[in-house]
C-alpha cells in the first residue's frame, strides 16, 4: 500500500467497499483478493497447466512492489532487481531481461539467475515472441 498512498484504513474500507465481487485465496497464512473475473481465473490455469507459463515484466511492475510480501516469488541475488524487468515462469522471478529496439527489430537478451530445464526455456521463448508481435516487430533473441 506504500506505493499507493492509502493507509491500510482507507485500503481495508476499499476492500469492504468491493468484496462481494471479489475472491480470496489463503496462501501461507496470507490473504489474497482476487478479481472474480480475469486475472484469478487465469491465475488458476497457470497452476493447473502442464506447460510452463512464462511472462516477460516491466520494471516496477506490481507482481513485485504492489505487496509487501512477495509471497515467495522472489528468489533473485538481489532485491533491488524488483526495478529491472523481470522473467517470471510459474510466478517465480527466475532473471531479468532488457530490450533494444531497432527499425524492425526487437533484441531481447536475458540474464536468467535460476536453473531451468527446456520447457522453462521454451516458455521464455514464447513470452519474448508473444511481446514482439504485440510490438510488431521480429525478435531476436541473445
Amino acid at each position: 500500500m506504500k506505493w499507493s498512498g492509502l493507509t491500510a484504513v482507507d485500503a481495508k474500507r476499499g476492500l469492504e467497499l468491493v468484496k462481494a465481487g471479489l475472491s480470496q485465496e489463503i496462501v501461507d497464512r496470507r490473504a489474497y483478493w482476487f478479481s472474480t473475473i480475469g486475472p484469478s481465473a487465469k491465475m488458476k490455469a497457470f497452476a493447473a497447466a502442464k506447460t510452463p507459463v512464462a511472462f516477460l515484466l516491466p520494471n516496477y511492475d506490481e507482481f513485485t512492489v504492489g505487496y509487501r510480501n512477495d509471497g515467495g516469488a522472489f528468489e533473485a541475488p538481489s532485491p533491488q532487481m524488483i526495478y529491472n524487468p523481470l522473467v517470471v515462469v510459474n510466478g517465480r522471478i527466475v532473471g531479468t531481461w532488457r530490450r533494444t529496439l531497432k527499425k524492425n527489430v526487437v533484441d531481447i537478451a536475458f540474464s536468467i539467475f535460476a536453473r531451468l530445464g527446456k520447457a522453462e526455456t521454451r516458455s521464455i521463448a514464447a513470452a519474448a515472441r508473444q511481446y514482439g508481435a504485440f510490438l510488431n516487430l521480429t525478435v531476436v533473441l541473445a
